[in-house]
């Protein structure tokens, strides 16, 4: 198994090998936006574990250095999941809020054009949203 990080702060991601401080590949948005959610998944069949740290999922004092690797925190472990068919727009019990739009918005994925993707289920319209084609 090969661990990485992802580190997101003020526009830039970063992405770097598990044990080294340094990135090796860095992108600076222009136009950086807030993040109000983010989600996590494998895919093509891979499998792992992901731990997202503490910092990410509460308030947090900005770093004094934002050049030197983040002080060590806890690690919060987001527990085991797995997929599970569900249709119509039953929503299965222990289902991942993802988000709101009027109500509640739930991590989902379908097949379109023989690709399986990541999407929302919005029970209200009984369907998984899909992004395909831009």
């Amino acid at each position: 198994m090969r661990g990485f990080w992802i580190r997101w702060d003020d526009g830039v991601i970063s992405v770097g090998k598990e044990g080294e401080s340094s990135a090796f590949l860095t992108y600076a948005d222009p136009e950086p936006f807030g993040i109000g959610y983010f989600g996590v998944c494998t895919g093509w069949g891979a499998s792992g574990e992901w731990l997202i740290e503490a910092i990410c999922v509460g308030g947090h004092d900005r770093y004094v250095n934002p050049s030197a690797p983040p002080p060590p925190s806890g690690v919060t472990d987001i527990g085991d999941f797995c997929w599970c068919d569900a249709s119509g727009g039953v929503i299965p019990p222990g289902a991942v809020e993802g988000g709101k739009d009027d109500e509640s918005l739930y991590v989902g994925r379908a097949y379109h054009e023989g690709a399986l993707l990541p999407g929302k289920v919005k029970p209200g319209h009984a369907v998984c949203y899909v992004a395909w084609g831009g």
